[in-house]
């Protein structure tokens, strides 16, 4: 399970990503959808760890993303 609390993400001064939560079932296949540039490539990003520097909490069962090695990190994760 995928959980995201308040996530959120700015650069030089912008927000780029506003605060929202979620909550991902193993198993589930959810779509991003939105216009160009809106952030959907970049919020992928962030919840597989390839970028950080964010505000708030990612958790994939459990455990804070940070704490999980990139290689474990993408067993778990795909997009």
């Amino acid at each position: 399970m995928v959980i995201v609390k308040n996530l959120s993400y700015g650069s030089e001064g912008r927000i780029l990503i506003y605060p929202f939560s979620l909550s991902l079932d193993d198993g589930s296949v959810t779509g991003v959808v939105g216009k160009s540039g809106a952030g959907k490539s970049l919020m992928l990003k962030l919840l597989a760890g390839e970028t950080g520097g964010y505000d708030g909490a990612i958790e994939i069962n459990g455990r804070e993303l940070s704490a999980i090695p990139a290689r474990e990190r993408h067993k778990l994760l795909s997009y």
